[in-house]
């Protein structure tokens, strides 16, 4: 028996995976059904359940069976969720399903994680499949990752638009109740990042950041905008109280004859507004981290003392 048409679309776009209801509404019968499997058509993977016969078993296919088994509600969540939007290094491994079921579900290599907190704003389909959106999914990752972690996986969320620190701080006093794992270690993350925060820069500069808070200094504020007459520059590094700002020069914007004079003049520019500049590349942060840490020390610390 052929399985051609808008039901073998539908399955198509589910990664070769397909439910009992969708096809008894795209009009096959029961006995229909059991042809399909018997002639090795679809090959029944759970009770309600079928993959398209000689489909690749990926991932996304078992994500997809996945859903299927926890019915309509169901969201991929958690870790499966962070590999979908390659949040950090998770890509894909887990198989993890969150909903408001009443009762527990299991599933071979299946994670079901029970919530009744799934508002429509948490909710879309990314690759096809329904997922929990970046900021949800971010404020659940906090429970499996340590701090500095989960704020670098934060920071590239945002860099690449895909949630800001607004709405992650919105959703987390949403969703903070005591006893939810997590809560505190995303609250500490947002502490050094308001609401109001600008995107993060270049991976570059959050690494020039990181390796500065861990030593000890002051968090600084990332692209902070500084008005020189006419113009607004963005400091790549920022201590706005004693105007202290590293700018990290990377090979790719700093290579052009016109790029050198346009950051000499910048530079120029923010020394008369009272900026103390220290520019850093990336051979200094790779080759001489500790040397880096105590320039921007005793310039904070100048600054401070003057």
């Amino acid at each position: 028996m052929s399985f051609f048409g808008p039901a073998a679309s539908l399955a198509q776009r589910q990664h070769s995976t397909i439910t009992t209801n969708q096809l008894r509404h795209h009009g096959y019968s029961e006995k229909h059904i059991r042809r399909l499997v018997t002639e090795g058509v679809l090959v029944r993977v759970a009770p309600g359940v079928f993959v398209v016969a000689g489909s690749q078993a990926t991932w996304h296919r078992d994500l997809a069976v996945a859903l299927h088994m926890g019915g309509p509600p169901a969201l991929v969540g958690h870790r499966s969720a962070a590999g979908l939007w390659r949040l950090d290094r998770f890509r894909s491994g887990h198989v993890e399903v969150l909903g408001p079921w009443r009762v527990g579900r299991t599933g071979t290599g299946v994670t079901y994680h029970r919530t009744t907190a799934l508002p429509s704003r948490d909710r879309t389909v990314t690759d096809g499949l329904a997922v929990t959106t970046p900021t949800r999914t971010l404020i659940d990752m906090a429970r499996y990752v340590g701090t500095a972690r989960l704020g670098s996986m934060v920071d590239d969320a945002v860099r690449r638009e895909l949630t800001s620190y607004e709405d992650l701080h919105q959703r987390l006093g949403e969703l903070a109740r005591p006893g939810r794992s997590g809560i505190a270690r995303m609250r500490e993350v947002l502490a050094e990042r308001p609401g109001a925060a600008a995107a993060p820069g270049s991976p570059f500069e959050v690494a020039v950041r990181n390796l500065l808070v861990g030593a000890g200094l002051p968090a600084p504020v990332l692209q902070h905008p500084v008005e020189c007459g006419e113009l607004t520059y963005q400091l790549d590094l920022a201590w706005t109280e004693p105007r202290v700002a590293v700018e990290c020069d990377g090979f790719r914007f700093h290579r052009t004859p016109d790029q050198l004079d346009w950051d000499a003049r910048r530079q120029n520019a923010l020394a008369l507004h009272g900026w103390l500049v220290h520019r850093v590349t990336w051979r200094n942060l790779q080759r001489e981290p500790d040397d880096l840490v105590d320039r921007v020390r005793t310039a904070l610390r100048s600054r401070q003392a003057a």
